[in-house]
C-alpha cells in the first residue's frame, strides 16, 4: 500500500486520456498525502501518512479540538509506523503497520471491503518469531523453528492473500522453516469430500492439533508434517521429522515446543519415536506413537525383494481399532496384470473418507502402497489423520488392494473398500504411473493417474473420476500435462435420479453447468519453453441427457520485453437431441504488439489478423467475421435465427411419447401415443393357471402419464413458448371403493422437453397419482354388540350336560405335514359352520330373524386369505 507515483500518474493514449492529482490533508496535526486518478471510468484514491504516528497522541489532540471531556485509555498508547488508505476498482483497503502493540507480537493490519461483491477481509499479522532449537534433532543438525509472515485471515468469501489461497472463514498463514503453509480453521472438524453421514451420536470434537503434510527434504533430514496446536491456553508448534543415516532412519514424532501463554513457560513435547534398518538386502524396523488416549504402532521386516508392513491404531476414548497390511512381492501373473504387492485394511468404529479424485495420493492407504510414504513414522502419523480414516462409532470397513505392473511401463495400485454399518457405500481408489523410457530416472514422458469410484446406494449416486496429477510431463518437466474424466449416474431416492453425466476435460464455455455436475479439469499440456516462449493446447467433451458437447484450443504466445506475438485456434461445438440443433465456433488469430513509452505517454502499437466463423441449424445459418488491424467486417449467410427449431404437436407426440403395445393400458385417445399407464404394486403370494394373487394388505395401484399434470412453469418446450403454446393435461379417476387414499406421485423429467432449462437438466414433476386400497376387515362375528354370545347366556341356557372339571388328554407325540392345508381348512370351516349351528339349536339359542352366522367365505376365499401353507397334523 505503498504510495507510488510511478503507479498512479501518467496518460495512457490505448486506454483514454487519464489524469491524476495530489492530495495533502491535516488531521489533527497530522499530515497525510496520497493522490487520486481518474482511469478509463474509474476512480482511484490513495493516502497514507508521512510519518510515524502515536495513535493516543492523536487522540488526545483531537479531544482537545472537539473538546471530549474523557481521557483517553492507555490501550492505545502504541506507535503507528505507516497508516495507509486506497481506493481503487471499487475496493476499499485500509492498512497499519505498528511498532509496539501487543509486546511487539501484532505487526500489521489490514482491512479490505470489495464493493461489488461485498466481501470483507480482516488480516493481522504477527512479527517473525524464532523458537530455538528442536530437542534431539540438534544433535543431527543445528535445526530452529521460525515462524515468519503468520497471518490470521478472516474473509467472508474465498479468495487469495499474500499469494495463498484463503477459504471464506478465519484462515492461519505463515512460513516454518521456509516452509509456507496456509490453514482453514473453520473446516477443521469437518470431513473431507466423499464422507457420509454416520449415526445420529455426536461428532467428534475438532482435532486440538491441525497437521500439515509437508514432505520437504533438506539434507539428511526429512519434515513429513507441521502440527498447530492449541489447548487450555497453550500454543505449540509440533514436527514429524525423521534423519537418515545409511542405513539407519531415526524419527521423531510429535516433536517441537509448547508455550503456555499464563506464565510464558514452555514444554518440550514428544509422542514417539521411530527406528529403521534398511542396508539393500535386510529391512527391519519399529515405530510407536501416543497421543493421550491414541495409539499407534508399525512393524517392518523383509529380505531383498519381499517386505511386510503392519500398522495399527487404537484408540481408548472410541474404542476404535484400524489395522492395515502391505506385502511386498513378486506374485506373478500375465504380462499386462503382473502381481508385485497386496494390501488389507480393516477398521472398527472407524469410517473409511474418500477424498476428492485429486486427493487419492494422498490418502495414507494409497500413498503407502504406491511408495508416497518413505519411513514408519510419517505413516502412522498419517493415519490418525481424521480427514482420511475417522473414527465413527458403529461403522466398520474393510479394504482389499492389489499393486500390479502392465508390461513393465505401467506400475497401479487399486484399493477396493466397503464401509458398512448404519449404511453401505462401496469406493475404489487408485494410482497409476507410467513413464517413458521405463525405470529412467530423467524419463522424456512422465504422468500419474489418480482413480476413484464410489457407489453409494444410500445417496443414490454411482461414480467415476478420474485425474492426472500436477507431477504429470511430457519432454521435460516445464511441459505440463492436464485433464480429468468423470462418469456420474444418480438413482433411487437422489432428487437428481435418472440424470448421468460423462465429461472427458469438462464442458462447452457457453453451457450452463449444473450444480450437482462434477468439475473437471480440462486434457491440455501447457509448455514454458523457455522465459520468452509458451505454448499450451487443451480439449474437452461431454455428454448429457439432453446434448453434447466437444471442443479444442491451441495457442502459442511469445514475449521479450515490450514485444509480445501469438497465435490462437479455437473450435467449439455443441449437438442437442430433439428438438435437433446444432452450434459451432471456429476462431484462429495472428498477432503482435509494441508497446512504445516515451515520458509519461506510451501507447501499445498492434497488429493481428483473425477470423471466427460461427454457424447452427438447420438450417445451416452462421456468420463469418475478418478482422485486422485497420479493418474488419461480418458475413452472414442464412436466415434462420440463433435457436432450437419448434416442433408440432404431432413430431413431439411421435417422437417423445410411448406408444401403444400389448403390454400398454389401452386408454381412449386419438392418435397412436399412449402415455397413460397402470400398474400394481402389492405383495405377490403364488400365481396359479396364469392368474397373480396379491395380498389385499397395502395393495395400490400407481396411475402414471409421461405426460406431467399442470404446474408451475411447466409446458412443452420444443413445442413453443410457454407464453403462447396452450398446454392442458389430465387425468381422471373413477372407482367405486370407498375409504381409498390418493397420493400424488412425482418424479424427475427432463427440463429440455418440460419446462426452463436453467442450471439443472431434471425436475420434478407431478405425474399422477398412486391409490391405495383400505385396510381389510377381518369379522369373525358380526358387527353389532346385540348379536355377540357372552357365557353368561351360555350358562343360562338350558344344558342337559355341563361339565364339572377339565379333563386332559395325555401327553403323546403328534406329526405334522403342510401338505393340503389350505384345502383342508376350507373343508373343515364347512363342517365347523353346521356342528356351530346344531350346537346352538342344543341350547334353545335363537338368532334374530335375518341374522346369520356364515363361515362360508372364509373356507372360498382361503386361498387369498393365506400367504402360504401352514401345519397340520398328519
Amino acid at each position: 500500500m505503498e504510495n507510488n507515483p510511478d503507479n498512479i500518474y501518467g496518460i495512457r493514449a490505448d486506454d483514454g486520456t487519464s489524469f491524476a492529482a495530489g492530495l495533502t490533508i491535516s488531521l489533527f496535526g497530522q499530515r497525510f498525502s496520497g493522490t487520486a486518478e481518474m482511469d478509463g471510468g474509474s476512480l482511484g484514491i490513495g493516502a497514507c501518512a508521512d510519518t510515524k504516528l502515536n495513535f493516543k497522541a492523536l487522540l488526545d489532540k483531537a479531544k482537545g479540538e472537539l473538546g471530549f471531556p474523557y481521557d483517553i485509555p492507555d490501550v492505545f498508547d502504541f506507535s503507528v509506523e505507516r497508516l495507509a488508505l486506497l481506493y481503487k476498482s471499487k475496493t476499499l483497503t485500509l492498512g497499519a503497520v505498528f511498532s509496539n502493540l501487543a509486546g511487539g507480537i501484532l505487526k500489521k493490519c489490514v482491512f479490505s471491503y470489495d464493493a461489488k461483491s461485498g466481501g470483507k477481509t480482516l488480516a493481522f499479522t504477527l512479527a517473525n518469531l524464532r523458537f530455538g532449537n528442536i530437542p534431539f534433532v540438534s544433535q543431527f543438525a543445528n535445526v530452529g523453528i521460525e515462524l515468519t509472515d503468520a497471518s490470521f485471515v478472516y474473509s467472508t468469501e474465498a479468495g487469495s492473500w499474500g499469494g495463498a489461497d484463503i477459504g471464506a472463514g478465519l484462515n492461519f498463514l505463515g512460513n516454518i522453516c521456509g516452509i509456507s503453509f496456509s490453514v482453514i480453521a473453520e473446516e477443521l472438524g469437518k470431513k473431507a469430500a466423499g464422507s457420509y453421514a454416520a449415526d445420529s451420536s455426536p461428532a467428534p470434537a475438532a482435532p486440538k492439533v491441525v497437521w500439515l503434510n509437508v514432505g520437504k527434504k533438506v539434507s539428511l533430514l526429512t519434515l513429513s508434517r507441521v502440527g498447530l496446536s492449541y489447548e487450555n491456553s497453550r500454543i505449540g508448534v509440533m514436527l514429524d521429522i525423521s534423519a537418515f543415516v545409511k542405513p539407519f532412519t531415526v524419527s521423531l514424532l510429535g516433536a517441537g515446543i509448547k508455550v503456555d501463554l499464563s506464565n510464558k513457560k514452555p514444554s518440550f513435547p514428544l509422542s514417539g519415536v521411530g527406528l529403521e534398518f534398511d542396508n539393500g538386502f535386510l529391512t527391519v524396523g519399529g515405530a510407536f506413537r501416543k497421543d493421550g488416549s491414541d495409539y499407534s504402532g508399525a512393524l517392518i521386516a523383509g529380505i531383498k525383494s519381499f517386505r511386510i508392513t503392519l500398522f495399527g491404531t487404537y484408540s481408548e476414548k472410541n474404542h476404535s481399532f484400524m489395522a492395515y497390511a502391505l506385502l511386498n512381492m513378486n506374485l506373478g501373473g500375465p504380462p499386462a496384470f503382473f502381481v508385485t504387492g497386496l494390501a488389507a485394511a480393516f477398521g472398527m468404529n472407524k469410517e473409511l473418507i474418500v477424498p476428492s479424485v485429486d486427493k487419492v495420493p494422498e490418502h495414507p492407504l494409497a500413498a503407502a502402497a504406491s511408495g508416497g510414504i518413505k519411513n514408519l513414522g510419517d505413516m502412522i502419523g498419517r493415519l490418525n489423520d481424521k480427514q482420511y480414516i475417522a473414527d465413527r462409532k458403529g461403522e466398520k470397513f474393510i479394504s482389499a488392494g492389489v499393486r500390479f505392473t502392465t508390461f513393465g511401463i505401467a506400475e497401479s495400485f487399486v484399493l477396493l473398500n466397503v464401509n458398512f454399518g448404519s449404511r453401505t457405500a462401496i469406493s475404489l481408489m487408485g494410482i497409476s504411473e507410467i513413464s517413458m523410457p521405463p525405470k529412467s530416472p530423467e524419463p522424456v514422458a512422465y504422468a500419474r493417474l489418480a482413480l476413484k469410484a464410489v457407489i453409494d446406494p444410500y445417496e443414490g449416486v454411482f461414480s467415476v473420476e478420474a485425474q492426472l496429477t500436477p507431477e504429470s510431463y511430457l519432454f521435460n518437466k516445464n511441459c505440463k500435462l492436464t485433464g480429468g474424466f468423470a462418469f456420474f449416474v444418480w438413482f433411487g431416492d437422489n432428487i437428481h435420479r435418472g440424470d448421468f453425466v460423462i465429461t472427458l476435460g469438462g464442458y462447452n464455455p457457453d453451457y450452463k453447468k449444473p450444480a450437482h455436475y462434477p468439475s473437471v479439469p480440462r486434457i491440455g499440456i501447457n509448455w514454458q519453453i523457455n522465459s520468452h516462449l509458451s505454448i499450451s493446447g487443451e480439449m474437452y467433451f461431454a455428454l448429457t441427457p439432453s446434448c453434447m458437447m466437444a471442443g479444442v484450443r491451441m495457442s502459442a504466445v511469445y514475449k521479450r520485453g515490450k514485444l509480445k506475438a501469438w497465435f490462437i485456434v479455437q473450435a467449439d461445438f455443441l449437438l442437442q437431441w430433439k428438438p435437433f440443433f446444432y452450434w459451432a465456433k471456429v476462431s484462429a488469430s495472428l498477432g503482435a504488439s509494441y508497446t512504445l513509452k516515451i515520458w509519461r505517454i506510451h501507447h501499445t502499437f498492434t497488429i493481428e489478423l483473425s477470423a471466427k466463423i460461427e454457424f447452427w441449424g438447420p438450417e445451416f445459418t452462421g456468420k463469418l467475421h475478418i478482422k485486422w488491424f485497420i479493418i474488419s467486417f461480418t458475413i452472414s449467410f442464412g436466415s434462420a435465427k440463433k435457436e432450437p427449431p419448434k416442433l408440432t404437436f404431432g413430431e413431439f407426440e411421435a417422437s417423445f411419447l410411448p406408444h401403444r403395445d400389448s403390454k400398454a393400458l389401452r386408454a381412449d385417445g386419438s392418435g397412436s401415443a399412449q402415455p397413460l399407464t397402470i400398474a400394481v404394486e402389492g405383495k405377490v403370494l403364488k400365481e396359479k393357471d396364469g392368474v397373480k394373487y396379491v395380498a389385499a394388505d397395502g395393495l395400490s395401484f400407481l396411475v402414471s402419464s409421461a405426460v406431467p399434470l399442470p404446474s408451475e412453469g411447466m409446458y412443452i418446450r420444443p413445442v413453443g413458448d410457454r407464453n403462447t403454446a396452450a398446454y392442458t393435461s389430465e387425468i381422471t379417476l373413477k372407482t367405486d371403493i370407498k375409504n381409498r387414499r390418493r397420493e400424488d406421485y412425482t418424479q424427475q423429467v427432463p427440463t429440455a422437453l418440460w419446462g426452463e432449462n436453467g442450471d439443472e437438466e431434471l425436475r420434478e414433476a407431478r405425474t399422477g397419482y398412486r391409490i391405495t386400497l383400505p385396510e381389510p376387515e377381518m369379522k369373525m362375528f358380526p358387527a353389532r354388540k346385540d348379536l355377540f354370545i357372552s357365557l353368561e347366556k351360555l350358562y343360562e341356557a338350558n344344558v342337559t350336560e355341563r361339565p364339572d372339571a377339565y379333563s386332559f388328554l395325555p401327553e403323546e407325540s403328534t406329526a405334522y405335514t403342510t401338505v393340503g392345508s389350505i384345502s383342508g381348512f376350507s373343508g373343515t370351516v364347512n363342517k365347523v359352520d353346521k356342528a356351530r349351528r346344531e350346537f346352538l339349536r342344543k341350547l334353545n339359542i335363537e338368532l334374530p330373524e335375518g341374522e346369520s352366522i356364515v363361515l362360508k367365505d372364509l373356507a372360498e376365499r382361503a386361498e387369498q386369505l393365506f400367504d402360504e401353507e401352514f401345519l397340520i397334523p398328519e
